[in-house]
């Protein structure tokens, strides 16, 4: 528990790291809950990437059990940057898609509690000129998996197209006319 909490704390964080990638080995549940404890964001919002996150980020995606059991929460702490590190986020949802496929019964509901943000970076690695194909067979295989969120955003990005003006044009004041002139 001491390493999970430590992992926010800049000067602890290389220790937790090597403390938490030795437990992630383990398939015990509780030893899960303080690995998952490990991947909440922090107040801000964001979850740090750095060095250290990413050993333990690569840890988990390795360890198959450990990852179908904190699979919400580690999508959850990578997904902020799907613009930023596109190769750690594809990895991670690559090593969650794998897993899944090999027994699709224990991978439902950790996958269907994810699909939301799996879409979302599935899209926004598709904005990116670099990981667009990535981006389209991350998307694919959502949608070969049936997961519901890929099917409506899908849906979504079907029937509306890009509109260039969006609402009432903008209000534009009529120049004033100068007065006639009083010239007879």
């Amino acid at each position: 528990y001491g390493a999970s909490e430590a992992m926010s704390l800049h000067h602890c964080r290389s220790r937790a790291t090597d403390i938490l990638c030795a437990a992630v080995a383990k398939n015990d549940e509780e030893i899960h809950k303080i690995v998952e404890a490990a991947l909440v964001p922090d107040h801000d919002g964001r979850y740090l990437l750095d060095a250290d996150s990413e050993r333990l980020i690569k840890a988990v995606c390795a360890n198959e059990p450990t990852l179908r059991a904190v699979a919400h929460q580690l999508l959850e702490a990578v997904a902020g940057a799907s613009g930023i590190r596109p190769d750690l986020v594809l990895a991670v949802c690559g090593s969650v898609l794998a897993a899944s496929k090999v027994d699709e019964e224990k991978w439902s509901q950790p996958l269907n509690s994810s699909a939301a943000m799996l879409t979302n970076i599935a899209i926004t690695l598709h904005r990116q000129p670099k990981y667009r194909e990535a981006g389209l067979a991350l998307f694919e295989e959502l949608l070969a998996r049936g997961l519901r969120e890929a099917a409506v955003a899908l849906e979504l990005l079907d029937r509306r197209p890009y509109q260039r003006f969006i609402g009432p044009p903008p209000f534009r004041r009529a120049r004033r006319r100068p007065p006639p002139r009083a010239d007879n």
